[in-house]
C-alpha cells in the first residue's frame, strides 16, 4: 500500500500531538491542512511543515485529500464530517464522535448511506498496556472477571480559559468525562462487552475558568450484561496524571498502569510487572485509517463504536441530573439483548438501589 493523503482541520494543541506523529506513520501523508485561525495554520506550517489550505473549501475539494481528520471542539464533528463525505472523503473524527446521541447517529447514517470510512479516535484502547490486558482477559487466566474500575485524570483547569469550549457545558457536557472518560467508556466496553446501566455523579468545584456550572470530575457506576460492575472516574482538579484499569476477577487481577505497563497478580498473590511492546496508539489508528481508506474494510473503532462509548457517558450524565439509574442495554433501545445473566434492578448481577447525585 502506498501512502494515504490525509487532511487535517483544527490545528489546535491535539492536532499538533497527532500530527507530530502521523510524521511516524510509514502509510500516512498530511496533504493539506487548515484552521479558521489564520494564526494556528501559520505556526502548523512553520512547526510541522503542513501545507495550509487557503479554505476549508479547498480542502474539501483537493483531489489529493482522501480522507479528512476532524480535530476540532465536539459540536463542530457533525457538520465538519457532513461536509467531508458529501466531496466524497472519508472521515476519522476526535473522540467523543459528537457531544449528542443525535448528532452521532446522524453522523453514522450519513456514512452508512454515502458508503464513506468513519472512524473515531478511541486510541487508548491500541495502547499496549490496554492491548495486553484483554489478552489476559481472553487467555482465561483472570477466571470470570467481576469488575472493571479505571481512572483517567490529570490537572487542567489552568489550561481551561473562560472562553474555551471545554468549559461550557452545552459544547462540552459533563467536561472531564466526555473529554476523558470516554476513552474508558470505549476501553471497558473493548474489554467488558456491552453496559446495561449507568448511575452518574459530578464534581463541581469554584473556579474562574469554568463557565455556566461546568463539573470538574465526575464517576460512572457501570452494570455490565454479563453481570460484571465498574467505574469510570475523571476529573481536571488532580494530579499527577492518572491512567488506570483495575480488572479483577476469580482466579485473579491485573492493572494496567498506565499506556505500556501493567501488574498481574494471581491467587497467590504473586505479583509480575508487564512491559509489552507496541506502536504508538495514535500512529495505529492513522495507520489503520489508511488501510481502510484503500481496502474499504470497517475500522476497528467506527462510527457505531463510538456511539456505544458516548451512550455510556450521557447515560451517567442524566443520571447525575435526575437522581436515577439509566438503563442502556439493548432492550430499552427495541434491540434484541445480548447474553449474560439477567441484570437486577441497578444493572447488577444482584438487586439494590444505587443513589446518584452530585458532589462538591
Amino acid at each position: 500500500m502506498g501512502r494515504v493523503g490525509l487532511g487535517v482541520v483544527g490545528l489546535g494543541r491535539w492536532a499538533m500531538v497527532v500530527s507530530a506523529l502521523a510524521r511516524q506513520a510509514a502509510t500516512v501523508d498530511i496533504v493539506a491542512a487548515f484552521d479558521s485561525n489564520p494564526g494556528a495554520a501559520r505556526s502548523a506550517a512553520q512547526l510541522f511543515g503542513l501545507p495550509p489550505a487557503p479554505s476549508l473549501d479547498a480542502l474539501m475539494d483537493d483531489p489529493a485529500v482522501r480522507g479528512v481528520l476532524v480535530i476540532t471542539s465536539n459540536e463542530s464533528h457533525l457538520p465538519l464530517a457532513r461536509r467531508a463525505m458529501e466531496a466524497g472523503k472519508d472521515v476519522f473524527v476526535e473522540k467523543p464522535i459528537a457531544p449528542t446521541l443525535t448528532a452521532a447517529e446522524q453522523m453514522v447514517a450519513l456514512a452508512e448511506s454515502t458508503g464513506r470510512i468513519l472512524m473515531v479516535g478511541h486510541n487508548t484502547r491500541r495502547t499496549p498496556a490496554v492491548r495486553e490486558a484483554k489478552r489476559i482477559i481472553e487467555s482465561g487466566l483472570l477466571g470470570r472477571v467481576v469488575s472493571y474500575d479505571a481512572a483517567f485524570s490529570y490537572f487542567n483547569l489552568e489550561e481551561v480559559s473562560p472562553d474555551s469550549w471545554r468549559a461550557d457545558p452545552a459544547r462540552c457536557p459533563g467536561g472531564p468525562l466526555l473529554q476523558l472518560g470516554i476513552h474508558h467508556a470505549d476501553n471497558l466496553l473493548y474489554l467488558g462487552g456491552p453496559v446495561s446501566a449507568v448511575c452518574g455523579n459530578l464534581l463541581y468545584l469554584p473556579s474562574p475558568a469554568l463557565q455556566g456550572g461546568q463539573a470538574v470530575g465526575g464517576r460512572l457506576q457501570l452494570a455490565f450484561t454479563s453481570g460484571a460492575l465498574g467505574t469510570i472516574s475523571s476529573d481536571y482538579c488532580t494530579s499527577p496524571e492518572t491512567f488506570t484499569i483495575l480488572i479483577r476477577g476469580e482466579e485473579g487481577e491485573v492493572t494496567v498502569l498506565d499506556h505500556h505497563r501493567l501488574l498481574l497478580r494471581d491467587r497467590s498473590r504473586s505479583r509480575k510487572e508487564l512491559t509489552p511492546a507496541g506502536p504508538d496508539s495514535v500512529v495505529a489508528e492513522l495507520e489503520e485509517f489508511a488501510a481502510c481508506i484503500v481496502s474499504r474494510d470497517r475500522p476497528e473503532t467506527d462510527g457505531r463504536v463510538g456511539l456505544e462509548a458516548l451512550r455510556v457517558i450521557l447515560a451517567g450524565l442524566e443520571s447525575a441530573q435526575g437522581g436515577r439509574i439509566v438503563h442502556t442495554g439493548p432492550e430499552v433501545r427495541g434491540e434484541p439483548a445480548a447474553g449474560g445473566r439477567p441484570a437486577g434492578r441497578d444493572g447488577s448481577s444482584r438487586g439494590g438501589e444505587a443513589v446518584p447525585g452530585r458532589a462538591g
